[in-house]
């Protein structure tokens, strides 16, 4: 009974160990310390964890030829649902001012992924809807 116990242990190390790696390849902290008021299975987007603990993960937009600002965390009520999003704020390096802000959140009450930017509503993809929210958050 004994080393079933260690043995069960050890597989729970290991299993720990690879979905905070899986974490990791995805750019998050563990845990989500840049958004601790938001629980770890609200979280949902693209990608999945091995065993479901972190839920389907965020995965971030942006345009490859600007640098990432620092991710913050923002909290948007829309259509009686509460979207949790991380944002990424792409800088111009020949002018290092935000000329762009994407926000990957999810809408629980539909299960739409949205994107917002700044704008009017744009095309709607298979699975991702495409809206564009009158606020800017590079200037939050």
């Amino acid at each position: 009974m004994g080393s079933l116990l260690r043995i069960m242990a050890v597989v729970f190390l290991i299993g720990t160990c690879i979905v905070v790696a899986d974490a990791a390849d995805w750019g998050f902290s563990f845990p989500y310390n840049y958004c601790s008021n938001v629980p770890i299975e609200e979280w949902s987007g693209l990608g999945q964890a091995r065993n479901n603990i972190l839920s389907d993960l965020v995965k971030l937009h942006w345009q490859p030829r600007y640098r990432s600002q620092p991710l913050t965390c923002i909290r948007e009520t829309r259509d009686k649902a509460t979207m949790w999003a991380r944002v990424e704020c792409a800088v111009d390096p020949a002018t290092d001012t935000c000329n762009r802000c994407l926000i990957a959140a999810k809408n629980f009450m539909d299960g739409n992924c949205r994107y917002f930017t700044g704008g009017r509503i744009e095309e709607k993809y298979s699975t991702c809807k495409m809206l564009f929210a009158d606020f800017d958050v590079c200037a939050s």
